[in-house]
């Protein structure tokens, strides 16, 4: 294992490579005092965790009233985020510990709920403060730890046959969580309604109601007024309810693009540069700024890749930056980066034995950190380190793609999700689910389709393959170059960019065929097999003709000589030569002029 400190020094960070849990590490060195306990706070305001401070504490109670855990609210948190959240459990007399310690989640406020009279009504908050601002006016009020969409089935028995009144927050993850809860409560309790406190502003709730005036009294008259009826399983809607009420407008990220509230998946060629795409595209998105011409909605974007650590990050955001006219800085509290290469558990889904699927603590914690940075573009870089189930079984790509266009509607926003076409030529591997159950799906190709080799190297089209929302077929052409992407209409004219990407390329080209004369000459063998040790672009990088031009380029040299017939591949009935064994030797030669 690792074992390092955390960024703000009071802790330390855990890694086991032996798959062991990082908290069973911990709670055993303190223990066995390796590590120190952590004091109890004597008030929260004395408390300063990392970058903020602690400004509220939130004690969830066992039915018993003993303390199960307690939730503080850190502001600011860390990394530009408003606030963050912390965890613990008391760990003995005057201590606390990290982690929630084995206690499953509860209810908050439990023991006033189940001492309650079970005729009283019952008020489900998003969030411990506007539970505890309901109780400071004598009602029952409770809330779910861990934010919207964290409610949790086993909740169900408190609730058994009690009136219950959902408080959402007026947007759409407020509403989606209320809806959830009412859908879970619909078996146990007599009565569910999602009450929709009038006159609250855009992402308002019942703390900016009570503010405006709202009392005790006026919620339950809202309530009186919401018709008693057992709440249905499913959320079924009868289209009269539509009547004379506009339809609304599909909001876009990109128009015809990138809709919100679904997720895209984008595929395309290895190399084809769908990485450096999408990194450029949630830079645009963060920045507000057209993105290879087409006008964009501002939004807060998350960048997270399994393929890519930090460094390569930042050398393609310095890139992209130049390209697009920003600093670094522009983009405080808009874009955000997650490199997870390296890492155990990338997994956003599970399936277990009998093939059903369970949401992964990575995907609660890319949710929570979404919601937690407001986030309303999430790139997931690729399927094939976040999805574990097999591309082949429909239901599984399907249950993958339901779980992506769960985290756009919870964000409000929108999903990209990466993927590779197959080998057999069609723009996406595997079962033909992906196909069916993406609204949105995008292809990142090469303008020639040689793949850059026989031709143009920096020319790509972004096609809409498929668009439920818009007109399917539409194709964006644009070009590579300083490590960016952009319009050919962006080149400068007087760059002579033709001309010295020609030239570049029979530089190449020329080195290639250089170290391989060397070598051939030296009766030393080179291979076109990447697995190869003798391996040739690794080779000649390594010789001093090739160092200049780098082991990249003269793969890329090689791809394109064998393709145009310059170099080709010796055989056993025509080897480069035969060795004092009288085997044949083979390997890379350059074709001679018949």
């Amino acid at each position: 294992m690792t074992v390092r400190d955390s960024a703000t020094g009071d802790d330390i960070i855990i890694h086991s490579f032996a798959g062991e849990d990082w908290k069973a590490i911990k709670d055993a060195w303190r223990i066995d005092g390796t590590l120190p306990e952590r004091p109890a706070p004597s008030s929260p305001a004395q408390v300063s965790r990392g970058p903020g401070r602690t400004v509220a504490s939130f004690d969830y109670r066992q039915a018993d009233g003993e303390i199960a855990f307690r939730i503080d609210r850190v502001e600011p948190g860390r990394n530009g985020r408003r606030k963050d959240f912390k965890v613990s459990h008391p760990a003995g007399p005057g201590r606390w510990a990290a982690g929630l310690n084995g206690f499953a989640p509860l209810p908050y406020r439990l023991p006033d709920l189940i001492a309650s009279d079970p005729y009283e009504p019952v008020f489900i908050v998003e969030g411990e403060k506007k539970a505890d601002a309901l109780a400071a006016l004598d009602l029952l009020a409770t809330c779910n730890p861990f934010g919207a969409g964290k409610w949790r089935a086993d909740f169900a028995p408190y609730f058994e046959g009690r009136r219950v009144f959902i408080l959402p927050d007026n947007d759409p993850p407020g509403r989606a969580h209320a809806d959830d809860v009412a859908r879970q409560l619909a078996a146990s309790a007599a009565t569910v309604a999602r009450i929709d406190l009038p006159g609250l502003p855009d992402k308002g709730d019942i703390l900016d109601w009570l503010a405006a005036g709202g009392s005790a009294e006026a919620l339950l008259d809202l309530c009186a007024a919401q018709p008693a009826v057992k709440p249905l399983a499913l959320p079924i809607v009868c289209p009269a309810d539509w009547e004379g009420r506009e339809p609304p407008v599909r909001e876009w990220l990109i128009e015809g693009w990138l809709a919100r509230g679904s997720a895209a998946f984008l595929t395309g060629d290895g190399g084809v540069g769908k990485s450096l795409f999408t990194q450029q595209l949630a830079t645009s998105l963060a920045a507000g700024v057209d993105c290879l011409g087409l006008p964009v909605a501002q939004t807060v974007a998350l960048y997270v890749t399994c393929e890519d650590d930090m460094h390569e990050l930042h050398r393609r955001q310095a890139a992209i930056n130049a390209r697009l006219g920003l600093s670094m800085r522009d983009l405080a509290g808009r874009l955000f980066l997650v490199s997870l290469k390296g890492e155990l558990g990338s997994e956003l889904v599970n399936f277990d034995a009998a093939g059903a699927l369970e949401l992964s603590q990575r995907y609660r914690d890319l949710e929570s950190t979404a919601r937690a940075i407001g986030a309303g573009f999430v790139a997931i870089d690729n399927v094939a380190q976040t999805f574990t189930g097999n591309e082949n079984v429909r239901n599984q790509v399907a249950g993958f793609c339901n779980v992506m266009d769960r985290l756009a509607m919870a964000i409000g926003g929108t999903v990209l999700f990466l993927g590779h076409p197959s080998k057999a030529g069609a723009e996406f591997s595997g079962s033909t689910g992906w196909e069916a159950h993406v609204r949105q799906r995008l292809y990142l190709d090469w303008l020639d389709k040689g793949a850059g080799v026989s031709g143009d190297r920096d020319g790509r089209v972004l096609r809409r393959s498929k668009a439920n929302y818009a007109r399917a077929g539409a194709e964006l052409d644009f070009r590579w170059h300083a490590g960016a992407f952009v319009l050919p209409s962006s080149l400068p004219s007087d760059a002579g960019f033709d001309d010295e990407a020609a030239a570049q390329t029979e530089l190449e080209e020329r080195t290639f065929l250089r170290c391989l004369a060397i070598r051939t000459g030296q009766k030393r063998p080179v291979s076109h097999s990447q697995n190869a040790a003798n391996f040739a672009p690794k080779v000649f990088a390594k010789m001093p003709e090739g160092r200049r031009v780098g082991g990249t380029a003269l793969a890329a040299a090689m791809e394109r000589l064998m393709r145009t017939g310059l170099v080709e591949r010796a055989t056993a009935d025509d080897p480069l030569w035969r060795g004092e064994d009288r085997k044949p030797v083979l390997g890379l030669r350059e074709r001679q002029p018949e």
